[in-house]
């Protein structure tokens, strides 16, 4: 166990570190920095995460229990839980990055903004096999694809992700074609799409998802769009 104190973040990879790096087994808690208070990934360092347990950690800006920013790690069969952010995104932040996210539970993480499990910005990868669960934000409870993000989101389950504004479940920013496929995206809450919303400028930055095969059921949104909401910026 690492146990933080509020002093600081568990890990940092910054070397340029390759997936045959290992971080596995380890409970990292109580995390504290401006970004990725659990674990840091930067500088095309790109290790291989798996089977570790982040939770009650803190940050003041983005990426609670892991930050990557021009990375590629490997994030398999981890669990994410009970992590704040009064900012962005409680969960997994990634910055112009190709993760594979595989297999994890992110479930009970809180932001401010945006992001309550996932937010990918001018980033791809795979989004894959993940239990997104009963996560907090103003914006995008379960993934958030901003900017030019162009992922394969596949055969997660997405619910009880609750937000005061857009995107219960996913949310599609700007410039972004993601691929959303064979998910479950259920009981999501939203002011706008609980299930999925696509927000943009049709003129500049609309989105271009690829929506198929997903299972969009009992969602719930004040303003319009229970299952799915194409909303264009004025």
């Amino acid at each position: 166990m690492i146990d933080c104190d509020n002093k600081g973040r568990g890990f940092f990879f910054h070397s340029g570190e390759n997936n045959e790096s290992v971080l596995s087994g380890f409970t990292i808690k109580n995390g504290f920095a401006t970004d990725g208070a659990g674990i840091s990934c930067i500088k095309s360092s790109s290790p291989t995460i798996k089977n570790n347990i982040i939770t009650k950690c803190f940050v003041d800006l983005s990426g609670v229990g892991i930050y990557c920013n021009q990375s590629s790690p490997i994030i398999n069969s981890n669990s994410i839980y009970w992590n704040t952010s009064v900012s962005l995104c409680g969960g997994i932040r990634c910055d112009l990055s190709f993760p594979n996210i595989e297999n994890n539970d992110i479930y009970g993480n809180i932001a401010s903004k945006s992001g309550g499990g996932i937010i990918l910005v001018n980033s791809s990868g795979t989004i894959k096999g993940n239990k997104i669960k009963n996560n907090r934000a103003y914006d995008s409870g379960g993934i958030e694809c901003r900017e030019n993000s162009s992922p394969i989101i596949i055969n997660n389950e997405i619910s009880e992700n609750i937000v005061f504004d857009r995107g219960g479940g996913i949310y599609c920013h700007g410039v972004t074609s993601p691929k959303i496929l064979g998910n479950k995206i259920r009981s999501n809450s939203a002011g706008n799409g609980g299930g999925i919303n696509s927000y943009g400028d049709p003129l500049t930055t609309e989105p271009s998802p690829v929506i198929q095969n997903n299972e969009i059921v009992n969602n719930f949104a004040i303003n319009g769009g229970a299952g799915f909401i194409p909303t264009l910026r004025s």
